[in-house]
Parts: structure tokens; C-alpha cells; sequence
């Protein structure tokens, strides 16, 4: 009966160890937006640590901690499922359950590796090998199988001095710098040596003077962002893109008119309803309309290439392209991006899955992917890099088209999936998808240190600073037009020319220094116990 005892006891610990994941991932989840509370994703980071520090079921515990971050982080997906088509929440949740524990499936598979590879060796195995590993996890959720780069940790320190280190080498350098300066802090804790809690410190010193501006300001120019804020039920009725077109038009009348002047004037994503097609003759006309009264005009639209029989989801831009020459609208090319990276089911569904139900049938998802490497918008003599809705969570896929003489980053999206609104009462609900979306695109701006410009259908429109700060903004769930004066920039940051090569050079170095102690390890143990069989 004495022996019984202990086990139960442990038993109920481990419930409790349980428990507490979960909770920890819920509290980081606060760490992103649109709570910011930055500080909480270190309860998250020391409750993992201090599993890790654990003999047993490192890896479940840390797992289970993960996922629950995912889950409670990207909890608003399900409205696509339950508001937009007839997924039932029953159905939903076990959904995003499944989803958000492959998402961490890879950050336990490294905790899993470590463990068994560097048994015993706590600091090598939690200060070098797992942070590391975690580097290469991350990459590998926001690729494999079309990937998913959301909940990445170093997007909770956007407005930190963490943030200094992004254009040196991106979001994955934060979260390095963050995963290894928490297992210091902890490891100082487990072995009651304050020299590693020093050395945590001596990081943060380093990452707050790394501060540091690498493009140069160009000219300044005047932009107008026009959110029209339309209804996602009625987007896709054939029988209300008249009534779509004339909500955009008449918030953009005085330009067209010559009423009012602008340089840019941007609507979002699929912001015309109608395919490309078969509006050739409206293009056209305000193409002229546009270049005679001097400005550029930018829109989503969707095209189809009957020579390959491609859909795209698109953005076209029309008017005047260089102020000292002429501009002529053609059909189906130039100067226009054609989506690279699709939204999978949303954008791309496979026959077979189809079948299923009607979510698997939602409006436009039979696109195609446009190219990888594709050439700037020209807008008014300015160089504008694109991105459609989630693409802007690629970093490594933007940089292949963002130049020294890139000048702006154009986000045209349609977040209306993640909120519901009541144009009767005005009432409205946003979900965290669309705030995380926006802190997304500010930590590309601070990457590239490129201004932003971010045309939504129904929020949050705004201009991003090259360093990643709000300039200004429209409110959700209103009609409304953005006018801003925006300096462009020219260059390049260590991150724009080299993408992620620094920081995965770094963790691959980690892990060679990792791999290099346990061989070194394994010698000498080798000859310690030669020598003591010698003497036997």
C-alpha cells in the first residue's frame, strides 16, 4: 500500500502539469493582438522551460502548452466556418483542435529529438539545441503542406525593443533572441548561478542598441485608400456588383471628376466584382480618366486567361505609371500582380474535397497561383510591391519582389471573414484575425523598412511607417477614404537582402555547437572509461 501512494500523487501532479499548458498557452495567447500585453508570452516561454527541466513527459506537456497558444491565438478562424458557411461550431472546434496541435507538431518533434539526443545536458539541450530547433520548426509550419506563418512568437514583440533586430534578420531573429534569453533567466533559476540571468541581460543591451535605419527617404507622395465596407453575404452576388462598383466609385467620384487630386488611389482586394474580362470597356475608360487628371489607380479585380484557362485573384494597376511619359491600359497584362500564395480551401480545393459540403464551395476558390518572381506595380513613377490578404505573412516570398528601388509595399486584403456587422443598427463584432493580420504587415514594413499601404474591404485601411508604426487608419465596419502623405523609401535592411539566411546560419550554427559538445562528450567518456578498464 506504501508503494501506491507515491504514484498516485505523482499521478495527480502531472494532471496539474497539464492543466497549467493549457492556461499558459492561454495567457500568451494575450500577448498577441489585439491584447499586446507583450510580457505575458514569457509566462508561456517559462512554464515551457520549466517542463522541459522536468524528468518526465517533457515533450506531451510542452506539446500540449503549444497548442493551446495556437488554439486560443487563432480561436477566430472558425467564423469563416460557422458565420459563412453551415459548419456547425461542434465541428469547428475539434478543427481548429486538430489544426493548432499539427502546428506545434513540429516544435515537439525538436522538443522530442532533444530530449533523447541530449539527455542530461540541460544547458546545451534547453539554451542551444531547443531554440534552435524551434527556428526550424517554425520555418517548417509556414511551409510544408502551403504552411500557415501565424503564430509566430516574435510578432508579440512588435512594439518592444526586441523589435530592433527585425530588419537585421526578421521576425524568427526575435524569437530566437526571445526563447534563449527566457531559458537563460530560468537555467540561471535551476542551478542558483545569476551570471546566466547577466548574460540574458547582456542580449537585451545588445538587441537595444542594434536599432539602426537602413533605406533612405525618397519623395513624398499623396495616397487615397477607399474602404468600402461591403457586406460579405452580398460580395459575391452577381446581382449586386453594379450596386459594389457604385459604393467605390462614388467614395472616389471627386478624383475621377478632378474634383479632388491625389498621386495613388487604391481600392482592395476584389474590390471590383466582376472579372476582368468582362469589364474591359469600364477599364478603359477609367484608365484615361484616371491618367488625364494625373493620378494612378490601383485595384483588386479578378482575371481570367482563356489561353490557359487560369483564374487569378489580381491587382491591376491603371492611370498614370510614369508622370513623364503615357499609360495605356492593356487586356489581360501589364502592370498588374497576380496572386502567388492562395489561401488553401479558400482560394485552392481540391476536386475531391469538394464534396464535403459548401465550405469546401465558397465563392472563387478555384484560382491559380501567379509567379514567384513578378514585376513592381508601376504607380505614378513609384514602385509598389504587392501582397494579397495573408501573403503578407510570407516574408521570404515578399523579399523576393521588394528592391533597392522598390518604394512602397501596397497590402490589398478583405478581412470581412473574421467579423459580422449590422448595417441597419451599425453594429458590429472583430474578431483577433484582423488585428493580428494588421500586426503582421507592420512587422513587414519594419523588415523591409518600407512604408505600407494596407486597402481593406472592410478594416482595419491604414498607412504603415517604414518602421512599422501606425500613421493612420479607418475604423472597421465604415465606408470611408484614407488620404495620407506617405515618404517613399529607397534600399535595402540586412533582412531585404538576405532573407532568412542570418538567422537559420545562426541556429544551424547552435546546433553544430550542440551536436560538437555531446561529441566531445562522448570522447572523453569514452576514454574515461578505457582508462579505468586499463587499471582494472
Amino acid at each position: 500500500m506504501n508503494s501506491t501512494a507515491p504514484r498516485k500523487h505523482l499521478h495527480i501532479s502531472e494532471i496539474w502539469d497539464y492543466i497549467l499548458a493549457v492556461l499558459a498557452g492561454f495567457t500568451g495567447s494575450f500577448a498577441f493582438s489585439p491584447s499586446d500585453q507583450a510580457y505575458l508570452i514569457f509566462v508561456s516561454l517559462g512554464l515551457m522551460f520549466h517542463f522541459l527541466y522536468q524528468r518526465r513527459h517533457q515533450t506531451a506537456k510542452c506539446w500540449v502548452l503549444l497548442a493551446s497558444l495556437c488554439f486560443f491565438t487563432i480561436y477566430w478562424i472558425h467564423m469563416s466556418m460557422t458565420e459563412y458557411s453551415d459548419v456547425p461550431m461542434l465541428i469547428a472546434i475539434p478543427v481548429l483542435v486538430l489544426f493548432s496541435i499539427y502546428l506545434s507538431c513540429y516544435h515537439a518533434l525538436v522538443i522530442y529529438l532533444a530530449n533523447r539526443i541530449f539527455c542530461g545536458q540541460m544547458f546545451i539541450k534547453n539554451i542551444l539545441a531547443i531554440p534552435a530547433g524551434f527556428i526550424l520548426a517554425d520555418y517548417a509550419a509556414g511551409h510544408i503542406l502551403t504552411g500557415f506563418p501565424w503564430v509566430y512568437i516574435g510578432y508579440t514583440q512588435i512594439d518592444t525593443i526586441f523589435r530592433n533586430i527585425a530588419p537585421i534578420a526578421g521576425v524568427h531573429a526575435i524569437t530566437l533572441a526571445l526563447l534563449v534569453t527566457s531559458g537563460l533567466v530560468y537555467h540561471s533559476f535551476y542551478t542558483r548561478k545569476l551570471w546566466y540571468t547577466a548574460a540574458s541581460l547582456m542580449i537585451v543591451i545588445v538587441i537595444s542598441l542594434c536599432e539602426h535605419t537602413y533605406t533612405e527617404e525618397n519623395s513624398k507622395i499623396h495616397v487615397t485608400l477607399v474602404q468600402g465596407n461591403i457586406e460579405q453575404q452580398v460580395k459575391w452576388d452577381p446581382s449586386k456588383a453594379e450596386d459594389i462598383f457604385n459604393t467605390y466609385y462614388s467614395l472616389s467620384r471627386s478624383y475621377f471628376k478632378g474634383e479632388s487630386t491625389t498621386d495613388i488611389l487604391i481600392w482592395p482586394e476584389s474590390a471590383l466584382p466582376e472579372l476582368e474580362n468582362n469589364i474591359h470597356e469600364l477599364l478603359f475608360k477609367m484608365d484615361e480618366i484616371a491618367h488625364s487628371h494625373g493620378f494612378a489607380f490601383i485595384s483588386g479585380i479578378q482575371t481570367y486567361q482563356p489561353f490557359t484557362g487560369d483564374y487569378y485573384n489580381a491587382v491591376l494597376g491603371l492611370g498614370l505609371q510614369d508622370p513623364q511619359g503615357e499609360s495605356y491600359y492593356m487586356r489581360l497584362a501589364g502592370n498588374r500582380y497576380y496572386k502567388r500564395h492562395l489561401v488553401p480551401v479558400g482560394e485552392m480545393v481540391p476536386d475531391f474535397l469538394r464534396s464535403f459540403g459548401s465550405f469546401f464551395n465558397m465563392p472563387m476558390s478555384s484560382f491559380s497561383h501567379g509567379s514567384d518572381i513578378q514585376e513592381n506595380i508601376i504607380a505614378n513613377g513609384t514602385k509598389i510591391a504587392t501582397a494579397i490578404c495573408y501573403e503578407v505573412a510570407f516574408p521570404d516570398e515578399m523579399q523576393q519582389n521588394i528592391h533597392d528601388d522598390t518604394a512602397l509595399i501596397l497590402s490589398v486584403s478583405n478581412d470581412g471573414w473574421f467579423g459580422k456587422s449590422n448595417h441597419e443598427t451599425g453594429d458590429f463584432y472583430v474578431s483577433a484575425g484582423p488585428y493580428q493580420h494588421a500586426t503582421i504587415a507592420r512587422m513587414r514594413t519594419l523588415e523591409f523598412q518600407k512604408p505600407m499601404l494596407r486597402a481593406t474591404n472592410n478594416g482595419y485601411t491604414a498607412v504603415f511607417n517604414a518602421d512599422g508604426s501606425v500613421q493612420s487608419e479607418l475604423p472597421f465596419y465604415r465606408e470611408g477614404v484614407l488620404n495620407d502623405t506617405v515618404t517613399t523609401r529607397t534600399g535595402s535592411t540586412p533582412f531585404g537582402t538576405y532573407g532568412f539566411t542570418a538567422v537559420l546560419s545562426l541556429a544551424f550554427g547552435m546546433l553544430l555547437i550542440a551536436f560538437s559538445h555531446l561529441l566531445i562528450l562522448m570522447i572523453t567518456t569514452t576514454r574515461k572509461n578505457k582508462h579505468k578498464s586499463q587499471r582494472k
